[in-house]
Formats: structure tokens, sequence, C-alpha cells
């Protein structure tokens, strides 16, 4: 029997280790830990907006910006996908520019909208599973500021790829069709957005090149041709544009962000897709 001493839910709960039968529930938040037994075997899930991720670990953050510039946060450990709560504090260092990025194979990518943290204030900058995408192993959570002195502080989340939970994403959009996601073989996928408040799922598009471009969405079903999600529009520089849409996929079917140039600074990405077996 679990730890949990609440009644048994009467609850059966598909996981990658079998299906679990829900002993009790425990709730924190917009998060939910719950007690199951697989079997005879007691077990616990970190329960992310209902979504079970049964090899999850929480990681403490704190992290003190001694330097300006971009600043690395929280690299994903070894075998492992994450994403990140992260607050800052300034004290007595002026209004202070920050903005979010990631860094892959040594680069780093910017797809956040600067914001201004204004002195002697504390800022939440980043909500798991909602302002970064997820990162995989040997990937870095990054912030970049305009000074020094900042303390960031908070948690990350990891678990192991075998979970359900995937990120899409393309880093270098050119002129065209470019592919941010493909539902694999043998899966179903639902792009979803665990934001509890907006409820619908989220296609995002970053344009950091020096113009405005005009972007758009398009979902090519397995051996047919593109169709537009969304009527093409223009996107300004250093803009983040918000696609609210949630198509289910099935396997082989492809989520493409369209844009009208090659310039660099271009990023696509869906933060969260739950991927599950047919």
């Amino acid at each position: 029997m679990p730890a949990s001493v609440t009644p048994n839910l009467g609850l059966t709960l598909p996981t990658i280790m079998g299906d679990a039968s829900i002993w009790g529930q425990e709730l924190n938040g917009n998060f939910s830990i719950l007690d199951a037994v697989i079997g005879s075997i007691p077990t616990r899930y970190f329960n992310p907006w209902g979504v079970p991720l049964s090899t999850a670990n929480i990681d403490s953050i704190i992290r003190f910006t001694g330097a300006s510039g971009d600043q690395d946060i929280y690299t994903v450990p070894a075998g492992k996908r994450g994403t990140v709560c992260l607050m800052a504090t300034n004290i007595g260092l002026g209004t202070v520019t920050q903005i979010l990025k990631i860094k892959i194979n040594g680069v780093y990518y910017q797809f956040r909208t600067a914001v201004s943290h204004l002195t002697n204030t504390a800022l939440a900058i980043a909500n798991p599973f909602i302002n970064y995408p997820l990162l995989d192993a040997g990937e870095t959570f990054a912030i970049n500021y305009s000074a020094p002195g900042m303390l960031v502080t908070g948690f990350a989340v990891t678990f192991n790829p075998v979970e359900p939970l995937v990120s899409g994403r393309n880093l270098a959009l050119v002129s065209g069709s470019n592919v941010v996601y493909t539902c694999p073989a043998g899966k179903r996928a639902f792009p979803m957005n665990m934001n509890p408040v907006a409820g619908i799922s989220q296609l995002l598009i970053w344009n950091g090149s020096i113009g405005s471009r005009t972007v758009k969405w398009q979902l090519t079903p397995n051996g047919g041709s593109p169709q537009d999600l969304i009527v093409s529009a223009s996107l300004n520089a250093n803009t983040l544009q918000t696609t609210a849409l949630m198509p289910g996929l099935a396997s082989g079917d492809v989520l493409s962000a369209v844009t009208d140039s090659s310039a660099s600074g271009q990023f696509a990405y869906i933060p969260n897709i739950l991927e599950w077996p047919v």
C-alpha cells in the first residue's frame, strides 16, 4: 500500500510501467502527486496538469550571476529530459534587462521578448512546462542579463525520455516550410498547453531577425498535402507569435512552421506534446 492514507480512488492510470490503480491523491497547486499500485508494487507519480511522470525527479536551483551577458542556469543531466521553474531577485541593481534563452551544442538561442526587471523586486520568470521548451540531456536553460549580481532560484523537473511528454522545435527556420514535429510510428500525439489558465495548446514562432516576417503553421497528414492551420500573418522583429491550436496527430503527421525568409534568428517550437501508444 502506498504512503498515502486516503481512500482508494477507484481509478486506473495508464503509464509506461503498465496500468496503475490509483490509491491516493495529494494536490500541490497546479501539480499533483499520485500514489498508486501497479500489481502489488507501490509507486508515486509526479503529475503536472494531468500528465503522469513516473520517473520524475526534482532538483533545486540557486544561481548567483556574477557577470552580465548569457548566464547558464541549469543543464539537464545525462539520460534525462527537463523543465524549470525560476524566480529572479534584483537587489539594488537598478532596472535590469533579462532575456530567456536556451543553449544547445554551445549556441544560445533567444525565444522570448526581453523583460525589464525593476530594482529591489523579485520576479517569477519561468513556470515549469510553460515558458521554456523541454530540453534534453546536455542542453541548458539560460538567461541573458544586462548587469551582474542577479540571484536566480527555483527548481528543475527532470524525467526519463521514455515518458510520454516531449517538445517539438526547429532552431533555424529558412524560407518555406520547416518541420517542427513529426508524430512517431505507433503513436498518437496531442500538443498541450500546461498552463491551466489558457487551457489551449500553443504553437510558437520567434522572430529574432532584423525585419518583419510573414509566418504561418501547416499540418501535413501522413502521405497527404500540407494544410494551413492559420492564415499567414506578419510578425515583427523581436516578437513571439503564439497560436492557440490543439491538432491531434497520427503516426507520420507533421507540424511545420512557414516563413518568407531565411534570415537568422527565427525559431519555432511547441513546448509540450503528449505522445501516447496506439
